[in-house]
């Protein structure tokens, strides 16, 4: 892992906690509720917050976590008075697109960042 690419994850609470939410799925079958996956969503303007930092281990994706993560986040988004939600992926990655989409987001943008394509994809929220 590049030095740097996963420094959020060091600051969780000031990060996600303050003003945003952070989600974590943990297998209740394994004795020592194994971390099987993440997701936070933090606050970038007063009605809008980013989804980050998605992700399920590999054993367990395809299960619906990531949906169950992504759909307690948009709840925590309306409780923190978001109404919309927008987030960033990479374009060659077809199945987080694909799962943005069947989600209900909109891509809205292309981009580069850190010199990888990138998809901005936003959603309103009830």
């Amino acid at each position: 892992i590049p030095p740097g690419e996963f420094d959020d994850l060091k600051n969780i609470h000031e990060l996600f906690l303050i003003d945003g939410a952070f989600v974590v799925a943990e297998s209740v079958a394994s004795p020592t509720n194994e971390l099987v996956g993440m997701g936070g969503i933090k606050r970038v303007s007063p009605n809008r917050g980013e989804v980050m930092r998605i992700a399920v281990h590999p054993d367990w994706q395809r299960k619906g976590i990531a949906k169950s993560i992504l759909a307690k986040l948009e709840s925590e988004a309306g409780s923190l008075g978001f109404n919309e939600l927008v987030l960033h992926t990479l374009a060659d990655f077809d199945h987080a697109v694909k799962f943005y989409k069947n989600c209900g987001y909109n891509l809205v943008g292309k981009d580069v960042m850190y010199g990888n394509q990138v998809l901005g994809f936003q959603k309103r929220l009830p």
